[in-house]
Order: C-alpha cells, then structure tokens, then sequence
C-alpha cells in the first residue's frame, strides 16, 4: 500500500496576468485576494500544508513575502513553465496527493476541499475534481 507523504494543496499564482495584471492582489473588503483564497483553504481540517507557488520574476517577490507573512510555504520557479513550477513545487515538499487551486478562485470551499480529499483517498482515485461536470460557478472551481 502506497504511504501518504502530505496533503498538500498547491496555489499557483503570479502578478502578470495580460487580462487583468496584478489580479491576485485585487482588494475584496481591503484584503487582497490571494489572501482570501489561502485564509479559506485554512480551514480545511485535511490538509497537511499550503504551499504559494509562483514566478521567480521580480514582481512575484511580493506574493512569497505574503505567503511568510501568512506563515504558508512560498515557492519561486521557472516564469515560463507553469507546469515545471507546480512539479518542482510537488516533488521539493513531499506533495502525495496534490490539491491544484488557482489563485483567482476566492470562493473556494475548505469543506468541499475535505470531502474531495476524503472521496480521493477511501476511493484510491488517481484523480478528482469539481470540474469534470460543470456544476460549480465560476470562482469556485
């Protein structure tokens, strides 16, 4: 039987957005929010630790400062290669199984995130997820 290494809910976030720049850093109610999303996942009683992923572009420095401040992990990768960023990130801190959350869903649910890691880990899925049928909205997923 495979071991459980750490739940581990990965958000990937970065500053440069084209649509719209800087939107993690948006104010809902005066708080920015990036801080919203990782105050709400938190909450959740499953989850072993939280790790802020983005670029190592200067203007990301901003995002690991406020990941220290909200005692969560920071990570810096690649810029161009968000794929290698969140697999650098999953492999550097033991991350079996891997909660993927955008950093522009300032809905998301720490109770919906506990029963997807419950159904993940009785069922032995490979996979799970909210968006297979879309029956979320937006901002949620």
């Amino acid at each position: 039987m495979d071991e459980i290494k750490r739940i581990t809910c990965i958000i990937q976030a970065r500053t440069d957005s084209t649509r719209l720049p800087n939107k993690v850093l948006k104010e809902i109610e005066n708080v920015p929010m990036i801080h919203h999303i990782i105050n709400r996942i938190k909450r959740s009683k499953k989850i072993d630790q939280i790790v802020l992923a983005t670029t190592d572009n200067d203007s990301d420095k901003i995002l690991l400062d406020i990941a220290k401040n909200l005692e969560i992990i920071g990570f810096a990768g690649e810029q161009d290669d968000v794929l290698g960023r969140f697999y650098d990130a999953a492999k550097l801190f033991s991350a079996d199984p891997i909660i993927r959350i955008t950093g522009d869903c300032p809905l998301v649910d720490s109770e919906l995130l506990d029963i997807m890691i419950e159904i993940f880990l009785e069922n032995k899925y490979d996979y799970v997820s909210n968006t297979i049928e879309r029956t979320f909205p937006d901002g949620t997923r």
